[in-house]
């Protein structure tokens, strides 16, 4: 969990998949999600 929130902290974003094509941003670790991936957001604006 720890390190989950330092990554967040460093900018990266959290999501867990919501079926295909899907997926879902968390500000916390689901205990329930078989995976979370962890990106960096899109530079640009």
């Amino acid at each position: 969990m720890g390190e989950f929130r330092r990554q967040l902290d460093e900018g990266y974003i959290g999501v867990v998949s919501d079926g295909p094509g899907q997926a879902t941003q968390v500000r916390e670790l689901p205990a329930d999600a078989p995976t979370v991936i962890l990106r960096r957001p899109i530079a640009g604006g």
